[in-house]
């Protein structure tokens, strides 16, 4: 069931923590094209445009090495009127958790440590800081740290496993690109790739994490 672990069994394995990626797994709503196609409803602008715009500045964004200011400013080239900081709130407003990934984020939460670990553009990770800060014990940000998921040398991983203070090997990592599975399984951590809510639920019950 996309549980990629080959010693789930092992009796002295027990998991403690849960760390999730945001965008496709804990939010599967198309972000970009929605805010895209928001703003071709308001301005006319192409939708294509503005999508080249946020993707092309994602990997720097999501480094913090681009600001939000400069990323938004380039949209307000194409006609839209709107300030940026409004720009921001409206990107924003597309990054709300999935209500059944909700509902299993507050049931998991009772029993384990709930932990964030994601490539995270800026706008989004205010947002998650203001709205979600509550459902994690910890949250790990590219923008914030300066580094992505899939650097070669895995620092984001390891900034992640330090602040846990849980050993990886009794913590599970959801993501739903499998590449970014491979460091964190190479350290013991149990790995599951993301494909919907229902499969999730079916590889924590496998874990007997759930019932």
């Amino acid at each position: 069931m996309n549980i990629n672990n080959d010693k789930l069994k092992e009796g002295d394995k027990m998991i403690r923590t849960i760390m999730f990626d945001y965008g496709g797994v804990l939010t599967t709503k198309r972000r970009s094209q929605l805010f895209a196609e928001s703003l071709q409803a308001q301005y006319g602008v192409k939708p294509e445009e503005v999508i080249g715009i946020t993707d092309g500045a994602q990997k720097t964004w999501s480094k913090g090495e681009m600001s939000t200011e400069e990323v938004l400013s380039k949209i307000q080239a194409l006609g839209v009127t709107e300030d940026i900081e409004s720009l921001e709130e409206k990107l924003a407003s597309f990054n709300t958790i999935d209500d059944n990934m909700m509902a299993l984020l507050t049931e998991l939460k009772q029993n384990y440590d709930i932990c964030l670990v994601t490539d995270g553009l800026p706008p989004f990770t205010k947002a998650i800081k203001r709205d979600y800060a509550h459902l994690f014990r910890m949250a790990v940000f590219s923008d914030d740290e300066g580094c992505l998921k899939g650097e070669a040398d895995h620092r984001l991983f390891d900034i992640a496993f330090a602040r846990i203070g849980t050993p990886p090997d009794q913590c599970v990592y959801v993501d739903d690109r499998e590449k970014f599975l491979a460091y964190p399984k190479s350290v013991g951590t149990t790995c599951i790739l993301f494909a919907g809510e229902k499969e999730l639920r079916q590889s924590l019950r496998e874990l007997d994490v759930i019932c």
